[in-house]
């Protein structure tokens, strides 16, 4: 699915994709749903872990669900979902990452 404006492109690719300095990045919208989905559906039984993935990725779908950006957001260092920002910073205090501006 296109995200239908150049503004919509680059606040994904700025605010949600993720983009680890030594991997591939999410290729498309899609694929930062079913990475979130994923790892959201990793908190469930591992029995049931397939059908709230799909629950959560459909969700997503036509952009009725969009989480704060920084929820999805996985840090570059670790990979780890989840950065914190504070005072500017985005941050992971498990890894040690963090980035100012």
């Amino acid at each position: 699915m296109a995200l239908g404006s150049p503004l919509a492109s680059e606040f994904w690719s700025s605010k949600y994709r993720f983009r680890p300095h030594d991997g591939a990045a999410d290729a498309t919208v899609e694929a930062t749903w079913d990475r979130v989905a994923t790892a959201l559906a990793e908190a469930e039984p591992v029995k049931s872990r397939g059908r709230w993935r799909a629950r959560f990725r459909e969700a997503r779908e036509g952009y009725r669900f969009l989480p704060a950006a920084h929820v999805p957001s996985a840090c570059p260092r670790c990979g780890t979902p989840g950065l914190v920002r504070e005072e500017g910073c985005h941050s992971r205090l498990d890894c040690g990452y963090s980035r100012c501006g």
